[in-house]
């Protein structure tokens, strides 16, 4: 009878390991950071509204939110569908801009412009409370939110981080 012989040959060599990692990461690459462009007409306290609300995302998006230019445009207009539903605050993808009524209060503006760059960043209305609730007024992420987040690819590790854990076999 033979006899197999298993032998431990080890992990492949290093640049094998970094290929590898880099293909991985570009399957399903489809994150892109959120940027955008604060027009004119807006208040200091509405700039400084949207650049808390940024800076709030920032803390958990895996790539920043930009208001220094981009594809995003924000403007201080009534929405279009403020007539009709209401809307104080209106992300329209088609022509990629943001629409956050002016003549909200401070407090008001702020949670309305960290819901709109919630869809800046690529995410969906969520059910349950949470800053991405269309009825809400949360001003802090929930549960949902950040699972939302993750679906959509904007939060969590980075595509190559997470390509490198699942060949350190270190991912939970």
């Amino acid at each position: 009878m033979k006899s197999i012989v298993v032998r431990d040959v080890g992990q492949p060599p290093w640049f094998v390991r970094l290929i590898l990692a880099l293909i991985l990461a570009c399957v399903g690459c489809s994150y892109v950071p959120p940027r955008a462009f604060v027009t004119d007409g807006f208040t200091r306290s509405q700039h400084e509204a949207l650049e808390r609300a940024a800076s709030k995302w920032n803390g958990v998006l895996r790539q920043p939110l930009s208001l220094e230019g981009g594809s995003w445009t924000i403007v201080p207009q009534t929405p279009p569908d403020f007539e009709s539903k209401g809307y104080v605050g209106e992300t329209v993808h088609g022509t990629r801009t943001i629409y956050l009524a002016p003549w909200l209060d401070e407090e008001r503006f702020y949670v309305i412009a960290l819901h709109e760059l919630g869809h800046v960043a690529g995410l969906h209305h969520i059910a349950g409370s949470g800053v991405m609730n269309p009825n809400g007024y949360a001003v802090e992420f929930t549960p949902g939110d950040i699972e939302e987040c993750q679906r959509v690819g904007a939060c969590g590790l980075s595509e190559i981080d997470a390509a490198k854990c699942r060949l350190q076999g270190a991912c939970d």
